[in-house]
């Protein structure tokens, strides 16, 4: 007697990754709204800047604390506007992301 294996036909198949795809953007959209994803800010306004033909971002951080207690807040130089948020962070990084947050929020991105 011959082994069979049961496959999906292709249609099935098809159907059934596209599901399991749209769940999965689904979590990851709904991840990235709860924790709103501090990582992907800088690249957002990035690639906005880019397909708008804007001059190149500018950030500045300044470090309103000491070395070892920074108080850091960002700013960005967007098509001749600085976008200043009234937050400090510990964090360059976590600075800069929240400015281009900031800038993304603004009126003229949206």
């Amino acid at each position: 007697m011959k082994d069979q294996c049961i496959h999906p036909s292709f249609g099935q198949r098809k159907a059934t990754e596209q599901d399991v795809a749209k769940h999965a953007l689904q979590y990851i959209s709904k991840k990235l709204k709860d924790e709103d994803c501090p990582l992907i800010h800088k690249n957002r306004l990035q690639e906005f800047t880019q397909q708008s033909s804007i001059q190149l971002l500018m950030y500045q951080t300044v470090n309103e604390g000491s070395m070892l207690a920074p108080q850091l807040w960002s700013s960005v130089l967007v098509d001749s506007v600085t976008y200043t948020p009234e937050a400090t962070f510990l964090k360059r990084k976590t600075a800069e992301q929240d400015v281009a947050k900031h800038a993304l929020q603004c009126e003229e991105f949206t």
